[in-house]
């Protein structure tokens, strides 16, 4: 861990310093990684700060004991200690105050989970990241979402891709704001954000995310997972994070996170015995795809939905049912592909610039070989100067530029089908969300198309009866 070998160098040169910084890194990675490890890291650093007793020292120790009161749910004593150090903070000009006690401002609305402070939070903290858009608007509308204020949360959502998007923000802010959008998300019941969060974070369900070096904890990446597999139906999968999230938090001692995983494996389990009394196997996602005539009859889950014929859905079928597997477009839509040597096959620029470059070798070859009077050679040589010339010719047009591939069919195969995929999933999305999200998500389009399922969606059962 790169935060011990900084520490062991600062101790071995005896600099306070550097030993500090590698002793809060180090705490820092222990406690991303879900060890209870980071405690007796962190007390060291705590030991190390105080009896050097510095200005700067006692603000950067305060605020890690108000982000250990956070952990462990003690919204005051946290609030006393955010304040007390925030105040200390602009005395000593100490540059990132601000952003301290906003990002601990956001784990204490959590804490209390007051609709008035959560409004005002959400204010905050557009006002304030204005330099980082996405985690504001991501906080915003967690906050929003958890008020129950769920236009302005749905608002919130919206200026966030209108920001780019949680995947454009590629700093370490991504894994904090994952659990406030989890929560927009799923009290929005936003399906098809809702899976493309959960296949984001599939990978760091065994991690926590954490704000700065032990500024805020911002929870166990498995309860945003559970919260989310639940809203999409996943009953197996949410039952296995939040148990997961729960085992987590407790080996942190961070009662916050047992008590909201607690509280959200209640509201599954009442889902399941719902779901029971309407007749509807719990367990891990089925979805079925059958066409009868001109009908198709589709589900995911408890999603059911009939609807006309398009081609795009047959092309779905046919992939869903060769799941893995790379089908050209030309299969898809019926064509054979096109015979060897046909004018189809059309070479791209780089094969064609060698070409070329192949015939400038040629010409000196044949004067070379004319000069020595080397017959063979001036034979083999312009034989193969005929033969790329009818390649260049085939691929070239007027002014030797490449020929256009426009009436390739297997271009006008992949169009074809693209647009028919899109179509059909386009269609979906109005009768059965989570289907067409999970769809857009898994198929790729192109001269190859292909379905992928990956994370969480790699579980998920189909029977497709064409």
């Amino acid at each position: 861990m790169l935060g011990q070998e900084i520490a062991a160098v600062g101790n071995r040169l005896g600099d306070t310093d550097r030993l500090a910084e590698g002793l809060l890194l180090e705490a820092n990675g222990l406690l991303e990684a879900g060890s209870p490890g980071f405690r007796p890291v962190l007390d060291r650093w705590f030991g190390l700060l105080c009896a050097r007793n510095e200005p700067r020292d006692r603000y950067l120790v305060q605020t890690r004991r108000a982000a250990l009161a956070l952990l462990e749910g003690d919204g005051d004593g946290a609030e006393t200690l955010m304040y007390d150090a925030a105040a200390l903070g602009e005395k000593i000009h100490e540059p990132d105050t601000g952003n301290v006690l906003m990002s601990q401002r956001v784990a204490l609305a959590r804490v209390r989970n007051e609709p008035d402070e959560l409004a005002a939070l959400a204010a905050d903290a557009v006002r304030w990241w204005t330099g980082a858009p996405v985690l504001a608007h991501a906080v915003a509308a967690g906050a929003r979402a958890a008020a129950g204020d769920l236009d302005a949360a749905a608002r919130e959502v919206a200026m966030l891709s209108e920001a780019g998007g949680w995947r454009n923000e590629d700093s370490y802010l991504r894994s904090v704001l994952v659990a406030d959008l989890a929560v927009a998300v799923t009290v929005l019941h936003d399906a098809k954000l809702c899976a493309l969060l959960l296949d984001d974070i599939a990978l760091l369900t065994d991690s926590c995310g954490v704000n700065g070096a032990v500024v805020a904890f911002a929870g166990p990446f498995a309860h945003a997972a559970g919260i989310l597999a639940a809203e999409l139906g996943d009953r197996d999968l949410a039952g296995t994070m939040l148990g997961r999230s729960i085992d987590i938090s407790r080996r942190l001692g961070a009662v916050v996170w047992v008590r909201q995983g607690e509280s959200a494996q209640r509201a599954l389990a009442s889902s399941q015995a719902t779901a029971a009394r309407a007749g509807l196997e719990p367990g891990p996602v089925t979805a079925s795809m059958s066409r009868a005539g001109k009908i198709w009859t589709v589900s995911f889950g408890t999603e059911r939905a009939s609807l006309p014929h398009v081609k795009g859905l047959a092309d779905i079928a046919v992939l869903v049912r060769h799941q893995d597997q790379d089908l050209s477009a030309l299969q898809l839509i019926g064509s054979p592909p096109p015979a060897a040597g046909k004018p189809e096959d059309l070479i791209d620029i780089e094969a064609l610039k060698a070409y070329r470059r192949r015939l400038d070798e040629l010409d000196a070859e044949i004067d070379q070989a004319t000069s020595d009077t080397d017959l063979a050679s001036i034979d083999r040589l312009i034989e193969e100067r005929d033969q790329l010339l009818t390649e260049v010719r085939r691929t070239t047009g007027l002014g030797g530029r490449i020929r256009t591939v426009a009436n390739d069919p297997a271009e006008r195969a992949r169009k074809a089908v693209s647009a028919r995929i899109r179509d059909a999933i386009h269609r979906l999305y109005s009768i059965t969300p989570r289907l067409a999200a999970h769809l857009d998500r898994s198929i790729k389009t192109g001269l190859r198309c292909s379905y992928v399922p990956t994370g969480a969606d790699a579980y998920i059962r189909w029977r497709v009866d064409v």
